[in-house]
């Protein structure tokens, strides 16, 4: 098929239309592991961002309790905006987790399917042996994710019951009443963003075995 596209054609339409056009490209079931590999990567982005949001977030809660006799408003304020954007990232995590497991489902699937036409039994043996080590990779990944996602959500409840209790009170003796909760908070709090900071560290090697080998980067001349 002969595809002819005017000159004065839309860049984006062009790529639309080349996208569109039968027979470009082939989709093999390697290419669905690059696609797990991939979300694997865009969780790990995540789980970095909800950590930076959370520690910036403790901080900020931190000061209300040292403001707390001269002028803790601007803190709170703070304290709150930051826990918003906290609450957003950890979303944004959690979809970003869902992508990835359903990406890891497909290409499972795909390999299960493409696989057992192979005739040669030692072959399928080896074939089936590969895939039971893709599956208990991902499958670490994803309980690692889950237990990131059960913890923060539950520092996510604390602190929200904190902006709660201090959007009511916010009088140097009601900071005062809750001063040791608010350091317990922060603790537990970074405890968790370490974890978030770790995972998004590992990511990309645990990434890489699902991938195909790559030539290394052009070095700049």
């Amino acid at each position: 098929m002969t595809l002819r596209i005017s000159s004065f054609l839309h860049p984006l339409a062009l790529a639309l239309a080349i996208q569109a056009t039968p027979g470009c490209k082939t989709t093999e079931v390697h290419d669905q592991a690059t696609t797990t590999a991939d979300r694997i990567e865009a969780v790990g982005a995540r789980s970095g961002l909800a950590q930076q949001r959370l520690d910036a977030t403790l901080a900020a809660l931190e000061q209300v309790r040292e403001k707390a006799e001269t002028d803790s408003q601007p803190a709170f304020k703070t304290f709150s905006s930051e826990l918003a954007g906290f609450e957003t990232e950890l979303g944004k995590l959690v979809s970003a987790r869902g992508s990835m497991k359903s990406a890891a489902e497909t290409w499972f699937q795909q390999y299960e399917t493409q696989t057992a036409s192979i005739e040669d039994a030692q072959l399928r043996e080896a074939s089936a042996k590969r895939l039971t080590d893709f599956r208990s990779r991902v499958e670490k990944v994803s309980a690692s994710v889950d237990d990131l996602v059960t913890e923060s959500e539950s520092i996510q409840g604390r602190l929200e019951d904190m902006r709660t209790y201090l959007g009511a009170d916010l009088t140097p003796k009601g900071i005062e009443a809750v001063e040791g909760r608010i350091g317990d908070l922060a603790k537990d709090g970074r405890n968790v963003a370490e974890k978030l900071g770790k995972f998004s560290e590992s990511s990309a090697s645990a990434a890489q075995a699902l991938r195909s080998a790559q030539p290394p980067p052009a070095q700049p001349k």
